[in-house]
């Protein structure tokens, strides 16, 4: 009995088909060679061509996803036919391809990342971490995935949230993978400005918690709890250096004093990490004492309080030279009435400094908010008594502007004034009929390294 050959559309025959193809174009894609040899271009072109056709159309995850690493490959390697196919690999728009081991080689699996970064897609945080964290995947593929969660986040909270689930899952014999992608995190965020997120603080402190559980659930060395710690903190520096306001959250301080109950706290070798943390912490508060006055400051109190537990806050207080007795007064346990009352320190002394409050305070709401629109309408009011009054906001978050020691408080305190800072929340003025102006509260700024 002869048996029959299945017709040319069948499904058996496009997997073969494909199958076939695959391994064709993995031999000519040699992994000692760093571009396509001439010779095999046009073969790599019609290759790349065909897979291009079957890669939405294959019914087998791992084929399609064999399909997509082999044409993202061809692409690194110079093949201009594969560039200009600009594959769009829609049929994992809702749902995670399969794991990067289904792939061949490293080389392959870069290819498929490289093409699945400008997909928006909701898995593709989790996704990447995960692949990351794996023991199996070598470092230069971890920097791929690190890059591909970071620029697939909308928010800091967002990344830190996937980050967290993704340890609080991993194994024991995890950490040192664990580690490594959390330095790559910190290493990559620089590289994409996004904001914090309203809930950032919350989600810094279940990250704290998942890495001291996990810390806890390895045994670890004081060596590797110090390199977790180190890694940990690198991330909340890097984000704060952003936006400094996020170190006024008790929630971000829980997560640092969390960090601190590791076995040995946070040692002087750390110090480096929590210098700019601390400075950063003592700004902002006076930034809010400078806005708001001495009044009503036991909330602030409080957190410096809670800070000073793992930070050296009173250390660096002597870096603010000209706000040394401020300073003082902030981290005095007790209220000082003198300097509660003082002009110069009060924002409440007139109409025009209640003004200047409110549409900083109102910036600040507004800028937590998922969707600021939603408070259009009361925004129009707060603008409408500012401009009736003459007074306005100057400066947008973000915007690098020559220091003007008049309209720009430092956050960051340094021996010499900078050239250039990044605006972190505008300033206000007040404008007078003559013209000029007289500044209500400097705009809060960092230096620009």
């Amino acid at each position: 009995m002869t048996t029959s050959t299945p017709p040319s559309n069948s499904p058996a025959s496009n997997e073969a088909d494909t199958a076939e193809i695959v391994a064709v174009l993995r031999s000519l894609l040699p992994l000692n060679k760093k571009k396509i040899d001439e010779k095999f271009s046009d073969d790599i072109d019609r290759k790349v061509n065909l897979l291009a056709i079957k890669l939405q159309k294959e019914s087998d995850e791992v084929l399609a996803y064999q399909c997509l690493g082999l044409i993202g490959l061809a692409i690194v390697k110079g093949s201009k036919s594969a560039a200009k196919q600009k594959i769009r690999p829609l049929r994992w728009i809702d749902t995670a391809p399969p794991a990067l081991n289904t792939l061949a080689n490293d080389d392959e699996r870069i290819g498929s990342i490289k093409l699945l970064g400008p997909l928006k897609a909701s898995w593709k945080i989790s996704y990447a971490l995960k692949e990351a964290i794996n023991t199996q995947t070598s470092k230069a593929l971890a920097n791929e995935l690190a890059k591909l969660a970071i620029t697939s986040s909308t928010t800091y909270a967002d990344l830190v949230k996937e980050l967290s689930s993704i340890i609080q899952t991993a194994h024991a014999n995890d950490l040192d993978h664990v580690n490594q992608v959390l330095k790559l995190v910190a290493k990559f965020l620089p590289s994409r400005e996004i904001e914090s997120g309203g809930y950032f603080g919350e989600e810094f402190s279940i990250l704290a918690s998942a890495v001291v559980d996990l810390s806890q659930k390895n045994h670890s060395s004081s060596k590797a709890i110090l390199e977790i710690q180190k890694s940990t903190l690198g991330i909340l520096e890097t984000i704060s250096a952003r936006e400094p306001t996020i170190l006024l959250s008790e929630k971000t301080l829980q997560g640092l004093t969390i960090l601190s109950k590791q076995p040995g706290g946070l040692p002087k070798t750390l110090q480096k990490n929590l210098n700019p943390l601390s400075s950063r912490i003592v700004s902002t508060v006076l930034q809010h004492v400078k806005m708001y006055g001495m009044n009503n400051t036991v909330e602030v109190r409080q957190l410096l309080a809670f800070a000073s537990h793992c930070l050296p806050i009173e250390k660096i207080s002597a870096r603010f030279i000209t706000d040394r007795e401020l300073v003082k007064a902030i981290l005095s346990p007790t209220k000082d009435p003198a300097i509660e009352g003082s002009d110069e320190l009060s924002a409440h002394s007139g109409i025009q400094e209640q003004i200047a409050a409110l549409l900083i305070s109102w910036y600040r709401y507004c800028s937590d908010l998922p969707d600021p629109s939603v408070a259009n309408e009361v925004s129009t009011l707060v603008n409408l008594v500012a401009s009736k009054a003459k007074i306005e906001m100057y400066g947008s978050k973000g915007d690098l502007v020559q220091y003007q020691p008049l309209q720009h408080f430092l956050g960051d305190s340094s021996a010499q004034p900078p050239t250039n800072v990044r605006i972190e929340i505008p300033g206000v003025r007040l404008l007078r009929s003559d013209n000029s102006q007289r500044i209500l509260t400097r705009a809060l700024v960092f230096p620009v390294n």
